[in-house]
């Protein structure tokens, strides 16, 4: 397909889309047709079409049959991996501030919502706020948006699972980007940023890596609030600020070990070239870089997704691009000592469609 244009930043704004859902079933033991039991508790794929039972749904990255959020009751979310009751079963970490509170992501105002000490491996940070439009700043005639926005620092870079439930039809979101002026990820040209968007639930959830250390915000809004670019669909009801009073978000942030980078192997002419899926889980390889100028791209043909491809340097961030006016997400990157390993992310600025994304992962190396 070919890509309309876009801009050279991604503005925020309105949009949603309509996109078919599977369901597959419930968090009983029992597992449907080509599952199985494992030693962790989950029903896993044994082959075949596999088959949840009621109240879960298949996790396509996984393979496993997770507890569908739909399947909470009311008076329940799904919070922390569990169906909980938010007035007797959770004790929020962080409560939202209060407004103004979007410290400059949208909505006008000084101050964040809240600050984030993140928590070991494991543990979850979990945050409780309201989406509730609250003023006409534009004086346009009707009520803002409310972006609600939350700043968390890091030492290094850093793998995050952040996922956040909205309540009384809210359809919750996020967006992460670069929080302070010597944060280095502002220095990327593409405008470095992430956004966990599900436009047929009120739940959002993906990985996001962190790739430098320093000060990152972390905004909370409706999706029906957000525009990605020109190629997202219209929104549900455009031109509104969905929430209220009582629309209420859940959101649980987790750290998450960096899993091992897949090696990628060079051919006698320097080049490197991977193809597989992404979904809510990032992809990672090694590679040894020439200390020449070296060309890495990252392609995503479908149309759900727009690709970012992160660089570093033994451990240490040199660069990202993402997508920009329909052209792959490229870069140009030089200075590998031969001992040097270039760790490369496979990553995403976002993903509207319901399924991962195919993607290639081309890497041309070059010696002076």
């Amino acid at each position: 397909m070919t890509r309309t244009a876009r801009p050279a930043r991604p503005s925020i704004a309105l949009f949603a889309v309509a996109a078919l859902c599977a369901a597959c079933g419930d968090n009983s033991k029992e597992c449907g047709e080509n599952t199985e039991l494992d030693e962790n508790g989950y029903c896993v794929g044994t082959g075949g079409a596999a088959t949840c039972t009621n109240g879960t749904i298949l996790d396509p990255n996984s393979g496993t049959c997770v507890i569908d959020p739909a399947a909470c009751q009311d008076g329940t979310e799904l919070i922390n991996g569990a169906c909980r009751n938010s007035n007797t079963d959770i004790t929020p970490d962080i409560l939202e501030g209060a407004e103004p509170n979007g410290a400059g992501v949208v909505e006008a105002s000084a101050i964040p919502a809240g600050q984030i000490t993140l928590k070991p491996i494991g543990e979850s940070v979990i945050i409780k706020g309201t989406t509730n439009p609250f003023r006409d700043a534009d004086s346009d005639g009707q009520k803002d948006a409310d972006y609600d926005t939350y700043y968390v620092d890091v030492t290094v870079p850093t793998l995050l699972d952040i996922a956040v439930d909205g309540t009384n039809g809210t359809m919750s979101a996020f967006i992460v980007k670069a929080a302070s002026a010597s944060n280095p990820v502002n220095a990327v040209s593409s405008g470095w940023i992430r956004y966990g968007i599900n436009v047929t639930g009120d739940r959002s959830q993906r990985q996001v890596y962190l790739p430098a250390a320093g000060r990152y915000a972390i905004a909370f809004a409706d999706t029906r609030s957000l525009v990605i670019d020109d190629n997202s669909p219209p929104a549900a009801g455009s031109g509104g600020a969905a929430g209220g009073a009582d629309a209420n978000y859940y959101a649980t942030i987790q750290v998450i070990a960096v899993p091992t980078a897949t090696s990628l192997p060079l051919t006698g002419t320097g080049a490197a070239e991977v193809t597989g899926t992404i979904g809510s889980e990032l992809e990672l390889y090694a590679v040894i870089m020439g200390n020449g100028q070296n060309q890495v791209r990252l392609d995503m043909p479908g149309e759900a997704a727009n690709p970012g491809v992160v660089v570093l340097e033994n451990g240490a961030f040199r660069t990202s691009a993402d997508e920009l006016q329909g052209s792959p997400a490229e870069l140009v990157v030089g200075g590998f000592d031969p001992t040097d390993t270039a760790l490369i992310v496979v990553d995403f600025t976002y993903n509207y469609g319901p399924d991962p994304e195919a993607f290639t992962l081309s890497i041309q190396t070059a010696t002076m």
